[in-house]
């Protein structure tokens, strides 16, 4: 949780997050295509 590691990889932190983004939504489809079966 370093402050300038931070500041220096912003690009980075924004990719990760989309990253999360994009697994939360895959879990979602997912749990939902188990629930149909």
């Amino acid at each position: 949780m370093a402050v300038p590691k931070k500041r220096r990889s912003k690009k980075k932190s924004k990719k990760s997050f989309w990253k999360k983004k994009a697994f939360k939504t895959v879990v979602k489809i997912k749990k939902m295509i188990t629930k149909s079966f």
